[in-house]
């Protein structure tokens, strides 16, 4: 595969679904935020006047929130549409237009915080970034990311026929895989265990410090919520420059 090819027709992609995803996941409307949310801003702590890189920014919802709160954000975008909405929504933030995918555009000063939501899994390769991120950081910083749970997300849901009970049917975990997903109009998404992305943080030199494994908020009306409960289907991590 040619990463750099793939990462342009991703970003193609987005363009196309930008109106989409901003009607469905804009300013932390979804569930999958209030999963986040409590740990993600917990370890963000007191952000007034700390510089914030939020790397893959889309329509700048969290940049908006960010700067609300006192920080003073880039964000960072390979889409030109959903960045057209993120000038708009906040325009006290600086917005860069970049493809990530070859590493991040150059700033004058070192971030207190780099904060990737939900956005790692969209990109085709990640090494060139996350060195990008260690140099980016300041030595007292940290890099605060969230992905959807590698061993448990888009596995399909089976039923034991004898107690009824549900379970994941998870196969070929180990493999690294491009999935289709079919949210906000249909995006690639790439699949890496769990291993890949700690082992990356490892050969960057940045530690581990925190691992966040949210209860699964299911659709109330969904009979099986409880269950859903007790799998884990996103994932926040963070770690600091070592």
């Amino acid at each position: 595969m040619d990463r750099s090819q793939q990462s342009q027709d991703d970003i193609a992609i987005w363009n196309q679904i930008a109106a989409t995803y901003v009607g469905d996941a804009s300013q932390g409307r979804d569930r999958i935020y209030q999963e986040l949310k409590p740990a993600l801003w917990d370890s963000l702590g007191a952000v007034q006047d700390l510089h914030i890189l939020d790397l893959g920014c889309g329509d700048g919802w969290l940049s908006q929130d960010m700067a609300a709160a006192g920080a003073r954000v880039v964000g960072v975008d390979g889409s030109s549409a959903l960045l057209t909405v993120a000038r708009t929504r906040a325009p006290t933030v600086t917005f860069l237009e970049a493809n990530v995918v070859h590493g991040l555009p150059h700033t004058d000063f070192l971030f207190d915080r780099i904060v990737a939501y939900m956005v790692l899994m969209d990109l085709p390769e990640l090494q060139h970034v996350i060195a990008d991120v260690r140099r980016s950081l300041q030595p007292t910083g940290k890099l605060i990311f969230t992905l959807p749970h590698p061993c448990f997300f888009h596995y399909p849901i089976g039923r034991n026929e004898t107690t009824g009970g549900r379970f994941k049917m998870i196969s070929g975990y180990l493999e690294e895989e491009i999935w289709q997903v079919k949210n906000f109009g249909g995006h690639n998404h790439y699949h890496r265990p769990l291993a890949f992305y700690l082992n990356l943080l490892g050969t960057n030199h940045l530690a581990v410090t925190r691992l966040f494994e949210p209860y699964h908020l299911a659709d109330p009306a969904n009979p099986d919520r409880e269950w859903y409960r007790t799998i884990p289907i996103f994932l926040l991590v963070e770690a600091i420059p070592v």
